[in-house]
C-alpha cells in the first residue's frame, strides 16, 4: 500500500479499509499514511539540524486547541466513490446554499465514525436552528398576566409537557421542544409514522397521532411520498421477506449498514430477488461489507421518568400482542410472494411449451408437405411409365447386311418412344438440342447407328434420337430379324 501512495496509484483521499477496524477512511488518515510521515521525519532529521524552538507552555496549549478545532472543521463531500475536501463549515453551508450539495449528499467530518446525509449532519441542524432563532425574533412575544401561582403551575405544566423524545432506530432521541419536533419533520428527517413521546403521556405515538400539529406539506412533497410508497422495496433478512419500503428508505438503511450490497432486495415487476448492488438501489458509492452473523435488533427503551416501569411493561404488551398479526402478515406477504413467483415461472413455462409445440406443428406440416410433393412427383412417374408401356410396340427392323455400319429402310420404321426424349442434331448426346419428343409419340427410324453402348435412329435431316442408351430402351424395343 506504501508502494502505490509513493508511485500515485494512491492518494492522500483514496479510501483505504484494513481487516478488524470499522470503517473506510481516507489514506491521510491512517497508520500507514503517519509512518510514512515518521520516516520521512527521521530522514530529515539525519540530514538537518534540528532547531527546537523554545515555545511558552500555554502558548503550545492554545496552539494544540486551535489545531484540533481546525482538524475537527475539516470537512468532505462524497463525489461518487471519490472524497472532496477539505472545506470549513461555512464553505459546506454555502455549497447547500448554492445547491451544489442537496439533502442526500453524503458528507464525512475528521473524527467521524462514517459518511452521513446532509440533512442528518449538524451543519443542517444549525440552519434549521438558525431558522427557528430568526423566527421567534421576527415575531411578537407576548407575555400572560397571571399571579405567580398560577403562572409557577403553567410553567411547569408547559415545561412538562414541552419535552418530546422521537424514536431512532431502536433508542429514544430527547428531550426536544414541539419546535424542534416540527423542524425535523420539516427537513425530512421525521414523518407521519415517526415514533415519538411526550413526558407525561402513557404511551409512544405516531407523529400524526400526537398533539403536535404538522404543517401541511407541498404537492411536491405529497407526491414524492406517493411515489416512494409505490415503490414497495422488500430486503431478506435471515431467510424472511421484510418490508415494505419506501426506496429512500431502503437507501438510508445502506448507508447506515443495516442491510448490504450482497442483501437480496425485491419489488413488484423484477421476476426474482437480486442483490441489491445490481437494483437500481446501489449508487456506485463503497460501503461495508456485510457481516456473516447481522446484530439483533434491540426493543427501543422510554425516557427516564416516573412512569418508565409502566411504559416498558405496555411496550412489551404492544409488542407481543402486535407480533402475531405482524408475524402473520408477513407469513401471509412470504406467501404471497412465493404464489406469484410460482405463478409468473408457469405462465414463462407455458409460453415456452406453446412456442414449442407450435414449432412441432409448423414442422409437420412442412414434412407433410414435402411427402405430399414426392408422393406426386412419383405417382407422375408412375403414370408416365404405365402409359408407356401400354404404348409399346414391337417394331421389326430389317437385319443389318454383312460389313454394314448401320442399317435403314426407303420408308423408315415407325418406333414409339417410351419416354420423353431429346432430338439432337448428331447421334451424340453431347450434340445440340434440335427439338422435344414427349412418351408416347410414333416417329419413323429412317437408319441406326452405334456409339459406344447407345443405338440412334435418324428420323429427319440431321435430327436424331437415341433408342437405347445401353441400360434404357427409350424408344420401342427393336426386335432383329
Amino acid at each position: 500500500m506504501k508502494d502505490f501512495y509513493t508511485s500515485g496509484k494512491l492518494q492522500d483521499n483514496s479510501l483505504v479499509y484494513q481487516d478488524g477496524t470499522k470503517d473506510w477512511i481516507p489514506f491521510r488518515d491512517s497508520s500507514l499514511k503517519m509512518e510514512n510521515v515518521a520516516a520521512e521525519t527521521e530522514e530529515e532529521a539525519v540530514d538537518e539540524e534540528v532547531v527546537e524552538p523554545i515555545v511558552d507552555a500555554e502558548e503550545t496549549k492554545t496552539d494544540e486547541v486551535e489545531t484540533e478545532e481546525t482538524n475537527s472543521s475539516n470537512w468532505y463531500y462524497a463525489d461518487g466513490q471519490d472524497p472532496v475536501g477539505p472545506f470549513t463549515e461555512q464553505e459546506m453551508k454555502d455549497f447547500f446554499t448554492s445547491g451544489k450539495l442537496q439533502d442526500n449528499s453524503l458528507i464525512y467530518q475528521d473524527g467521524s465514525k462514517d459518511w452521513i446525509p446532509f440533512k442528518d449532519s449538524s451543519l443542517k441542524m444549525e440552519e434549521v436552528a438558525s431558522e427557528i432563532e430568526e423566527k421567534a425574533v421576527d415575531e411578537e412575544v407576548v407575555e400572560p398576566v397571571d399571579d405567580s401561582e398560577d403562572l409557577k403551575n403553567n410553567e411547569t405544566e408547559a415545561s412538562d409537557s414541552s419535552k418530546w423524545y422521537y424514536a431512532k432506530g431502536n433508542q429514544p432521541v430527547g428531550p426536544n421542544t414541539e419546535e424542534e419536533i416540527i423542524a425535523l419533520y420539516q427537513i425530512g428527517r421525521l414523518d407521519e409514522n415517526s415514533q415519538v413521546y411526550q413526558e407525561g403521556k402513557d404511551n409512544w405515538v405516531t407523529l400524526n397521532e400526537s398533539d403536535i400539529k404538522l404543517p401541511t406539506k407541498n404537492v411536491d412533497t405529497q407526491n414524492e411520498s406517493n411515489n416512494q410508497v409505490a415503490d414497495d422495496w422488500y430486503y431478506a433478512e435471515n431467510g424472511q421477506s421484510v418490508g415494505p419500503f419506501s426506496e429512500e428508505q431502503m437507501r438510508q438503511f445502506l448507508r447506515t449498514n443495516k442491510i448490504y450490497g450482497e442483501t437480496y432486495v425485491y419489488k413488484k415487476g423484477l421476476p426474482d430477488w437480486i442483490p441489491l448492488k445490481q437494483s437500481e438501489l446501489f449508487d456506485g458509492f463503497t460501503y461495508a461489507v456485510q457481516p456473516e452473523q447481522p446484530k439483533p435488533q434491540v426493543v427501543a427503551a422510554k425516557p427516564n421518568n416516573t412512569n418508565r416501569n409502566l411504559l416498558i411493561v405496555l411496550i412489551i404488551l404492544v409488542i407481543l400482542l402486535g407480533g402475531c398479526g405482524v408475524g402473520y402478515a408477513i407469513y401471509q406477504n412470504n406467501k404471497q410472494h412465493e404464489y406469484e413467483i410460482a405463478k409468473i415461472k408457469e405462465e414463462k413455462a407455458q409460453i415456452e411449451k406453446e412456442k414449442e409445440e407450435e414449432k412441432l406443428k409448423k414442422e409437420q406440416a412442412e414434412a407433410e408437405k414435402e411427402q405430399a410433393q414426392q408422393d406426386a412427383q412419383q405417382a407422375h412417374e408412375d403414370a408416365a411409365i404405365a402409359k408407356s408401356r401400354s404404348n409399346t410396340k414391337i417394331v421389326t427392323v430389317p437385319r443389318k447386311s454383312s460389313g454394314s455400319s448401320s442399317s435403314h429402310s426407303d420408308s423408315g420404321t415407325p418406333m414409339t418412344a417410351n419416354y420423353d426424349v431429346n432430338v439432337r442434331s448428331a447421334p451424340s448426346k453431347d450434340a445440340t438440342q434440335v427439338d422435344y419428343i414427349y412418351s408416347g409419340t410414333t416417329v419413323n427410324i429412317i437408319k441406326t447407328v452405334q456409339n459406344g453402348n447407345e443405338t440412334w435412329g435418324q428420323i429427319g435431316d440431321d435430327r436424331w434420337v437415341c433408342i437405347n442408351d445401353g441400360n434404357l430402351t427409350i424408344i420401342s424395343q427393336v426386335v432383329l430379324l
